[in-house]
């Protein structure tokens, strides 16, 4: 899965139970108002069948606003607990949701 997509878009295919899997991106942002800058990391890991953990803390963030103070540093964070709502078939839609 390519890093950009694996931080944006969701999926109905769960990490298997004992696996895991690593992400991570650089975002940069531009307006009038001034810059952001972001590393965001996205770890999960298949806790059972049907079943993950996923943790996405922020390594480093930097706002540069075109007037005012800078500030950096480490960013936010957030954690959630996917799960399969339903079983699909090949080629079938599948549900997701977190707890």
């Amino acid at each position: 899965m390519p890093t950009d997509l694996a931080l944006e878009t969701e999926t109905a295919r769960l990490v298997p139970p004992g696996k895991f899997e690593l992400g991570t991106a650089f975002e940069f942002q531009t307006s009038t108002q001034g810059q952001e800058i972001a590393l965001p990391v996205e770890f999960e890991i298949g806790l059972v069948n049907n079943l993950e953990l996923k943790v996405e803390p922020v390594l480093y963030t930097a706002i540069l606003p075109s007037q005012g103070r800078n500030a950096s540093g480490l960013g936010g964070s957030g954690s959630d607990t996917p799960r399969l709502g339903l079983e699909g078939k090949r080629g079938a839609t599948r549900g997701r949701g977190g707890w």
